[in-house]
């Protein structure tokens, strides 16, 4: 039973660092995520190449990947392409879609461990109900974790798309051409819409032209603003329309846009609010006003 329970505590642990990554992982910069570039292609030969550290984050994320592929390879109820575009849009470039689902089978498993001795106990019903509570939770928290974190990113893309748009179109009416823009754009930015500007101004220098660039920071980040950005671009220079007069009107559009989508939040307010209206106001305001007249009711059926 306690190598059951140290294997459980052992199993969330490792889910549990996953989750806390994934919420607490700071703003990536473009620069260090390029890094990981320098390891494509051949050493040369006679050069020493040092073996990577094998820590105990290291060996973790192997087996999430093991289990990964043999859950997916088996059972195919997990979508990779779609892990795989919440892992692109969180910015997390170095995880695998694998390793997710490895980490959900660790965390499902681990907490059953942990929660596999409460089945046994005198209340039978209340361990069934924590064993069951308890796996779901574990499994589907790392998967949660990563969707609220791309959803967020994307959409402080799309708010600082309008931002980008303007200083791209000055840039350009005071005669620098639209790769300097871009890459202007990104060193006055900040956050995440700078990161993918420098990583794909990085492809260029790669050798991809503007327009695949572009299109790959599409399916990065696949918001409406982005869409439409790349969209424009590339059918402007397709047609030979000029750069300044469509981001100046592109800039107009992503502006009414992100006013209609505050708009609809804002719609959205009172209806969220009901919840937690109904199910921790209401019960605090009835216990302080009805509890007194409750008590004298005892009181009074009580005394006859």
């Amino acid at each position: 039973m306690f190598l059951i329970l140290l294997l459980g505590l052992v199993l969330v642990a490792a889910t549990a660092a996953f989750v806390v990554r994934a919420a607490t992982l700071p703003q990536l910069r473009v620069g260090a995520q390029l890094q990981q570039i320098e390891t494509y292609g051949f050493a040369r030969e006679g050069e020493d190449v040092a073996a990577p550290r094998r820590t105990v984050t290291t060996l973790l994320t192997s087996l999430a990947v093991l289990l990964g592929r043999l859950v997916t390879a088996r059972t195919r109820l997990v979508d990779l392409a779609k892990v795989r575009a919440e892992l692109l849009g969180a910015g997390m470039y170095g995880t695998r879609p694998e390793a997710v689902v490895g980490y959900q089978v660790l965390g499902a498993g681990g907490m059953a461990a942990l929660t596999a001795q409460f089945a046994t106990t005198q209340n039978p019903a209340l361990g069934i109900l924590l064993f069951v509570l308890g796996t779901a939770t574990a499994g589907i928290a790392p998967r949660s974790v990563l969707g609220y974190r791309s959803r967020a990113r994307l959409d402080e893309i799309d708010r600082t798309m309008p931002d980008l748009i303007d200083l791209v179109v000055v840039m350009i009416e005071a005669g620098q051409g639209f790769n300097g823009a871009l890459q202007l754009a990104s060193e006055r930015l900040h956050g995440p819409l700078s990161d993918e500007l420098r990583l794909a101004t990085q492809e260029q220098r790669m050798g991809l032209s503007v327009q695949e660039a572009l299109v790959n920071m599409s399916n990065r980040c696949a918001t409406p603003s982005v869409q439409s950005f790349v969209r424009s671009v590339v059918q402007g220079d397709s047609l030979g329309v000029s750069i300044g007069t469509m981001m100046r009107n592109l800039a107009v559009d992503t502006r009414k846009r992100r006013r209609q989508i505050a708009e609809e939040r804002i719609q959205k307010a009172p209806v969220k609010m009901l919840f937690p209206l109904v199910l921790l106001i209401f019960p605090a305001m009835f216990i302080v006003l009805l509890g007194p007249a409750a008590f004298n009711v005892l009181d009074a059926f009580g005394g006859m």
